[in-house]
């Protein structure tokens, strides 16, 4: 497993109290196995600033492809994406061929949660993209191939442009919604726009496409991991070590950095 440092911290987590914990010792706490491999933001940021605000999603990209390029085939997974399956052998079988895998959002459609600024960018217009679902970017699977390479140098480049990952300045319109809002969903819309220009979405069955090869999405079940943001997982950086404390019967001492 390879857990990306952020250089974030977090209080009152995992019962240890109010005193701020280091993220990448808790992982290494409980996973033995882990990698935590430190994001560059000192050596990105002097050409795109943007990088550090993080609600921008803008280091997505940029970790995505450089776990590509170290590991060959990965399966990204937020924060928030609790897997419920280790057998993967499917996903990566199909991915072989795609390169690049998501799971779309049915009834949700691109221009309605999409900047026009980013679709500028792209010089593209909201009506080209009427009738395609946006997808989900927290949970993908990439094999690296000329398909996949494509479509991560284009995600990298929309995300080192402000421009194109967070124009300001700009409303987000559709032909479902009347007037103007502000939603924009960065990383999912780069994604997905990238996506329309090598993939596309094919017939809908039941408000959902009929996945192939060369369909936009994927056949990536659902039942392979859920998103459960704001879940309150108590123990989730600590339950490990909790069982397997009961089973030895003995104390440790959790040492804060």
């Amino acid at each position: 497993m390879i857990v990306i440092d952020q250089e974030v911290f977090f209080k009152g987590s995992a019962g240890f109290g109010t005193k701020p914990l280091n993220v990448s010792y808790i992982i290494k706490e409980n996973c033995e196995r882990c990698t935590i491999i430190p994001f560059p933001f000192a050596q990105i940021e002097h050409v795109a600033a943007h990088i550090r605000t993080l609600r921008y999603f803008a280091w997505k990209p940029i970790v995505v492809q450089d776990a590509v390029h170290r590991f060959g085939s990965i399966i990204y997974g937020d924060t928030s994406i609790r897997y419920k399956t280790s057998n993967f052998d499917r996903l990566l079988l199909d991915n072989l061929i795609r390169g690049f895998s998501c799971r779309e959002l049915p009834g949700h459609y691109l221009p309605c949660f999409t900047s026009f600024g980013t679709l500028l960018w792209f010089q593209e217009t909201i009506s080209t993209f009427d009738d395609i679902y946006i997808a989900e970017a927290g949970f993908l699977a990439v094999t690296d191939n000329f398909l996949s390479r494509l479509i991560l140098k284009t995600w990298v480049t929309c995300a080192l442009d402000e421009k194109c990952i967070t124009p300001l300045g700009w409303t987000t319109r559709c032909k479902r919604i009347v007037g103007s809002t502000m939603i924009h969903r960065y990383d999912q819309s780069a994604l997905v726009v990238t996506l329309s220009f090598y993939f596309f979405p094919s017939l809908r069955k039941n408000n959902q496409t009929d996945p192939a090869p060369y369909d936009m999405y994927t056949s990536m079940q659902e039942n392979l991991a859920e998103v459960r943001r704001n879940a309150g997982d108590r123990h989730y950086f600590t339950a490990r070590k909790i069982h397997h404390l009961q089973q030895n019967n003995s104390i440790a001492t959790i040492k804060i950095q």
